[in-house]
């Protein structure tokens, strides 16, 4: 095996997989939405655009997979974040464009996002919800 396979090897070893399906539909979740454009780029804003789907009949994207932190990173203390993120737009005509952003993802985890998307009205301004500002994160604050 040469250098270059090895090294890829580890660098997949230090590497989780998480699953995300992306689930649209009206705001009151009644009817499902087919021919939404779904764009998951990453939260980091390293990578960009990860992937560019559509929904299909039932308002779902195919499942994706998502690079993340190993969950063995989670098993001692870190100052490095033992999730992914991914930033997630969903847009169709004659609907505000919904934007999920900083959408945590964990190693081995299946997730669905769901969207709720809103019929534009007269004032036209996008929706964008923060998951950052709902997390908590302090474990002092949670132990026991």
């Amino acid at each position: 095996m040469n250098n270059e396979s090895v090294n890829q090897l580890n660098e997949n070893e230090n590497k989780g997989i998480a699953y995300l399906t992306v689930r649209v539909s009206t705001g009151d979740n009644a009817i499902p939405l087919p021919g939404v454009k779904v764009i998951i780029r990453d939260g980091d804003g390293d990578k960009g655009i990860l992937y560019n789907l559509i929904t299909d009949r039932s308002g779902e994207t195919e499942t994706v997979s998502v690079s993340v932190p190993p969950k063995e990173s989670s098993l001692s203390p870190s100052e490095e974040k033992q999730y992914g993120t991914v930033n997630i737009d969903a847009s169709l005509k004659g609907y505000h464009t919904m934007t999920y952003s900083y959408v945590p993802l964990f190693d081995s985890i299946y997730a669905t996002q769901l969207v709720k998307m809103i019929p534009l009205s007269d004032n036209g301004q996008d929706y964008i919800f923060d998951y950052r500002e709902n997390m908590q994160l302090d474990t002092e604050e949670n132990s026991l």
